[in-house]
């Protein structure tokens, strides 16, 4: 073995064992422990904090959830309509058809 690759080995062998000494810490805790943190970080000056942006995330979330349903649910020519948003919609639109009797 050559004195870089030992060398290397050497400096990974640390980077290892510090990221598995924080993963274990950060086990260690609930995940909600860490969500105050994030009011304390800013994501962007127009957008605001981290905590912003998660609390922006869990609302689109709530909704992208619901959406499958409702478009499952939609006559034939309104999922089609969804084409120009979600381009995979129309050809999932044409197999739902065929799946469930175009309901």
């Amino acid at each position: 073995m050559s004195w870089r690759q030992a060398g290397n080995e050497a400096v990974l062998r640390a980077r290892f064992e510090d990221a598995k000494f924080f993963y274990e810490d950060d086990l260690a805790k609930p995940l909600a422990d860490f969500r105050p943190l994030l009011a304390g970080t800013v994501f962007h000056k127009q957008l605001g904090t981290l905590l912003d942006k998660s609390v922006r995330h869990e609302a689109d979330t709530r909704l992208f959830s619901v959406l499958p349903a409702l478009h499952r649910h939609a006559p034939m020519e309104q999922r089609q309509c969804c084409d120009g948003a979600r381009g995979h919609w129309g050809s999932k639109a044409a197999h739902n058809q065929g799946r469930d009797g175009g309901r």
